[in-house]
């Protein structure tokens, strides 16, 4: 296919799978105005916000689902619910069971109004102790309980009924899964790499080949060496090891993380392909680009992360590997809002053949691979958590056992900061 650029006039290139536009020669942003959304950006200068959200007592709600329910059963003298009974709530969730003093005491059912059934221990009208969980589709949680959370190891049962083993704390299921990405799942291809590179450097030294073909050997060596090193560089084990801290950091570095403002980017590369010969009648394409950056405007934000104690398992454990993400979701308006200021900034800034234009999500101090150890002050480190050990390891072409021995030794937790723009 023969393409004819406006400035370059080259002939015989290829289009790009991943063009925007492809040969748009006016070099003009052509795409519809969005018809609503302009009264809902922000002024220059808006300072983003906070809205805090204020949740009803759990006590309340309780109350407020009690008024109006039906009670048949045994009661004490004070007319308090008392031996076995069962009570109807108003909105259809009912529990069958054992009440001592007005409250739910030993074993008893619980149905709820969605149709998930808890069978178990109760104490001080809380579920506490062993118990087990239906849910509407018909998988089954079995675990203990404290204060209507689950918490401690138990099974679950899938609807098709399949078992696992699970673990909980403060009613959020611990991650068993998926530990080791990038770490131990990657020693293979670093085995592969030195391995690669020793071999290389001994049939160097050999010298058992043709002259004319040393400078190509060498040239093998040194990119293999090059990959080799860089594999080592990017690996997610030696960013865990950039970033260590002891456990009672962890709910500081999310609370902080928690209480800020994102800053949404926006971004713009214009690019074209230019055609470049060499000798012998070779040629090859460059990729000419240019990038313009502008934030993104809003007035109101919402954090939705789940609260700090969610991963204060992590001091179960000596080592933790905490993962970090971040979520930013946008309300009906935000999203408005934001089609309108991209339009508007695509409009002003394309201005080539081809473009893409991404959204960049950053929050002030953001740490997304980190290291917690569970130890005191004084306690030292495990060696197998030293830079230097790791760097001396992979020199030597046995780093993938320093991976191995280290994945095995920690545990990977999740945690996501979740933020809302609202407007």
């Amino acid at each position: 296919m023969t393409q004819k650029y406006q400035d370059l006039e080259m002939q015989d290139m290829s289009l790009k799978a991943d063009a925007k536009f492809k040969g748009n020669e006016s070099k003009q942003f052509n795409e519809s105005p969005p018809q609503v959304g302009y009264e809902l950006i922000p002024p220059d200068g808006t300072v983003p916000k906070a809205v805090l959200l204020q949740k009803l007592n759990a006590g309340i709600l309780k109350m407020l689902n009690e008024a109006g329910s039906k009670y048949t059963g045994e009661t004490n003298d004070q007319g308090q619910k008392h031996g076995g009974g069962k009570l109807v709530y108003i909105d259809g969730s009912n529990y069958q069971g054992a009440w001592r003093n007005g409250k739910r005491e030993g074993y008893g059912e619980f149905t709820n109004k969605d149709g998930t059934v808890y069978k178990g221990q109760w104490s001080n009208d809380m579920k506490n102790g062993d118990g087990k969980l239906i849910q509407a589709d018909g998988a089954i949680i079995k675990t203990t309980w404290l204060n209507d959370k689950k918490n401690g190891q138990g099974l679950i049962t899938s609807k098709d009924g399949k078992t696992s083993e699970c673990e909980y704390f403060n009613d959020i299921l611990v991650q068993k899964q998926d530990q080791n990405p990038d770490c131990s799942n990657l020693a293979p291809l670093n085995f592969i790499l030195g391995c690669t590179v020793i071999a290389l450097g001994y049939y160097i030294s050999e010298g058992d080949y043709k002259p004319k073909n040393k400078w190509d050997i060498i040239g093998f060596e040194i990119f293999f060496c090059l990959v080799y090193l860089f594999e080592c560089a990017v690996c997610k084990t030696n960013a865990y090891l950039s970033d260590v801290i002891r456990s009672h950091e962890s709910k500081g570095i999310i609370d902080d993380l928690k209480a800020k403002a994102p800053r949404i980017e926006m971004e713009i590369e214009n690019y074209h392909y230019e055609l470049y010969h060499r000798r012998r009648g070779l040629s090859y394409e460059k990729r000419v680009s240019s990038r313009f950056f502008r934030d993104l405007k809003y007035a109101e934000y919402m954090d939705q992360s789940a609260d700090a104690s969610s991963v204060e398992h992590i001091k179960n454990y000596k080592l933790t590997r905490l993962d970090i993400q971040l979520d930013i979701q946008y309300s009906a308006q935000a999203s408005q809002s934001k089609e309108c200021q991209s339009y508007d900034f695509k409009k002003e800034k394309v201005s080539d053949t081809h473009y893409e234009f991404n959204l960049k999500n950053h929050l002030e101090g953001f740490r997304q691979s980190i290291l917690v150890h569970n130890g005191s002050h004084a306690e030292s480190l495990p060696w197998y958590t030293s830079k230097t050990i790791y760097w001396i390891t992979h020199l030597l072409f046995i780093g993938w056992i320093f991976r191995i021995f280290f994945v095995s030794n920690s545990q990977r937790v999740k945690f996501t900061i979740d933020k809302v723009i609202l407007k």
